[in-house]
């Protein structure tokens, strides 16, 4: 049983991801009209960002249920067209569904006992992206064309140190009071817990990287160190920490190549990566410093 801390962290949470809701849900029938960009970018923030909430929080059954229908939404946005009634349905029964869990959660502190609902739910959304990319001809499942191929990232590690990778990163700017939304969400608790993992994450990366460069056809191994690094990443867009996110993203599209083996890991490969884990360990110092120096201006100020 959470103690009041945690019960009020929880609270916190099932307000935050209602809000979303309620600010999205006008927003579906706009999906119906041609053009419909900033309505289904605003629907897929939405569930972004309760994703995000939700895996941070230990709320896995949500977490699943908003990670498929954000790959619905996010073949849409890719697809300018007016939706058809039956893909408009999904996109009403997930936030129905998701409705439900937050009460669940609010009552049981857990989101476990509707498993089978999402998990027959995601059935039905898995479906209906199907349906969607056969009709579009797959092409919403393509890479943004903006993103640079792995080859660019990885291909002269040499000629960026991660010194000069830091200097590029000004994290005071990036890191103002509304950038770290330090609001009923955010507390320093929650930057302690967000460290703690983060410290999990890298360390269980860093192990395997150097594991991989001796056997780098360690499929296990590959899979789980992208699952750290994209535990670590959807926890720091939660935190508003931008900077820790995008290199995280980074790394993540070199291992998701390697993963689908269209890369070989390597020696030099793993020396990069090493040096963006060790990149993101500053960055968290400083995040973490940050949000003390404001905790205490806050505390200050009500004195």
């Amino acid at each position: 049983m959470p103690n009041n801390e945690n019960e009020e962290m929880l609270a916190s949470f099932v307000s935050e991801a209602f809000d979303q809701l309620d600010a999205c849900e006008p927003l579906v029938e706009d999906l119906k009209n041609e053009e419909h960009t900033e309505s289904v970018n605003a629907i897929f923030r939405a569930f972004h960002t309760i994703k995000g909430l939700a895996g941070f929080f230990g709320m896995p059954v949500i977490n699943r249920l908003c990670h498929e229908a954000e790959t619905l939404l996010d073949l849409m946005r890719k697809n300018e067209r007016p939706q058809d009634e039956e893909t408009l349905t999904v996109i009403y029964q997930s936030i129905d569904l998701i409705r439900a869990l937050l009460n669940m959660v609010n009552e049981e502190f857990t989101d476990e006992g509707g498993a089978e609902e999402a998990d027959n739910m995601i059935l039905v959304i898995k479906d209906a992206i199907k349906k969607y990319s056969e009709e579009t001809g797959g092409g919403g499942a393509k890479p943004k064309e903006e993103t640079p191929p792995v080859e660019e990232k990885v291909a002269e590690p040499e000629t960026e140190s991660v010194e000069e990778a830091d200097e590029e990163i000004d994290l005071e700017s990036e890191m103002t009071e509304e950038g770290m939304v330090l609001d009923d969400i955010i507390s320093p608790d929650m930057m302690d817990q967000f460290v703690s993992t983060a410290s999990e994450l890298l360390e269980t990366a860093e192990k395997n990287l150097l594991y991989l460069e001796n056997e780098p056809k360690d499929k296990d191994k590959i899979r789980e160190t992208f699952q750290a690094i994209h535990s670590l990443k959807g926890n720091a867009g939660f935190m508003g920490l931008s900077p820790i996110e995008e290199i995280a993203m980074e790394i993540e599209t070199i291992l998701d190549a390697v993963r689908n083996e269209e890369l070989d890991i390597d020696s030099s490969i793993v020396s990069v990566l090493l040096g963006n884990l060790e990149q993101i360990r500053k960055l968290i110092a400083e995040a973490e410093a940050k949000i003390e120096e404001l905790s205490e201006g806050g505390e200050e100020e009500t004195k």
